[in-house]
């Protein structure tokens, strides 16, 4: 949804998330310990612009981004926790919710929360982007200090 708006931006960015995580997964750091991310997505209005003279950054700001910060850090390893107001642009069909029990606060908000992952249907998509981040993983793998999991 940015800098262009898109009906789908929550699906895009729950799936970024996703695949994220799945590639992080997959990598070893040298003394064999996997690579573990948390990540967190929250849906609603931002301000973005150009940050910077020497070293230009596109930044996002506001209440959006400060809750997606909320839902990242108050989540869990290998785990992606979204808001209500994302789940509910959300095809349940294509995901699988699980509800919180406790809920975060922000501003004296109180902010359900879930963890998302991709339907059982959708282990075919899993299958082939397994095998293409291994295969991305592999090639940069020469050039650095990680190794791949088995």
């Amino acid at each position: 949804g940015c800098p262009n708006e898109s009906e789908s931006h929550a699906e895009s960015a729950v799936n970024i998330a996703l695949n994220m995580i799945l590639a992080a997964s997959l990598i070893r750091t040298p003394k064999g310990d996997s690579v573990q991310i948390r990540a967190g997505v929250h849906s609603g209005p931002v301000v973005a612009g150009v940050v910077g003279l020497t070293m230009p950054r596109y930044c996002l700001f506001g209440k959006t981004v400060q809750i997606a910060n909320l839902m990242e850090s108050s989540g869990e390893p290998d785990k992606t926790q979204i808001s209500e107001q994302t789940r509910k642009l959300l095809k349940a069909s294509d995901y699988i919710f699980e509800k919180r029990p406790e809920t975060i606060q922000h501003a004296g908000e109180e902010i359900t929360t879930y963890f998302v992952r991709s339907s059982a249907a959708d282990k075919d998509r899993k299958a082939k982007q397994t095998s293409a981040l291994q295969k991305l993983v592999k090639d940069v793998q020469t050039d650095a200090d990680f190794t791949l999991a088995a």
